[in-house]
């Protein structure tokens, strides 16, 4: 519900499924640096109180990195890979240390599987197949309603989650909201 009210109202656009990108995922994960955020924007009255909720995503992050800190770490490099249907998967932390997050993809209907993005591997959980949607603006339907593909393709390249929240309100201030 809370990515929904943040993307309706251009706020972030969230990938469903993605581990690191799905506010749902990291809220299960990395609850600590995701839940201040999403108890506001639920709370929200408007789309200028869903915008100031995002502030926490910010203020929030030693919590997150906190959590990271009581997981394993991967190393030096990715060590993404699949055990079963959990996908474990490596998350940076401030300081660029890579620590081993996982999430059951089965709880979101969804398969483990394991990519290749620039020569790195990158667990993640993917959907079945949907129908393709008419339009050239439409990237896929579930059914029931066409999904827009907002986030500047970034889905094919793998980034860090903050990153990419980062690299996107840099994107939303420039167009000047």
């Amino acid at each position: 519900m809370a990515a929904t009210r943040e993307d309706a109202c251009d706020v972030d656009s969230w990938t469903p499924l993605s581990v690191s990108d799905s506010l749902g995922i990291l809220l299960s994960v990395l609850p600590g640096g995701h839940k201040r955020a999403v108890d506001c924007t639920l709370a929200a009255h408007n789309c200028q109180e869903v915008e100031a909720c995002s502030a926490y995503y910010l203020i929030d992050e030693k919590a997150r990195d906190a959590e990271l800190h009581l997981l394993p770490e991967c190393g030096s490099e990715r060590t993404d890979h699949c055990e079963g249907n959990v996908a474990k998967y490596c998350e940076n932390d401030n300081d660029g240390t890579l620590y081993q997050a996982s999430y059951d993809c089965t709880l979101a209907g969804a398969t483990c599987i394991v990519t290749e993005a620039a020569g790195e591997r990158y667990a993640d959980c993917q959907a079945p197949q949907l129908q393709q949607c008419e339009g050239d603006e439409t990237q896929y339907c579930d059914g029931t309603r066409g999904h827009l593909q907002r986030n500047h393709d970034w889905s094919s390249q793998p980034l860090d989650s903050r990153l990419r929240r980062r690299l996107r309100l840099t994107l939303r201030r420039n167009r000047g909201h």
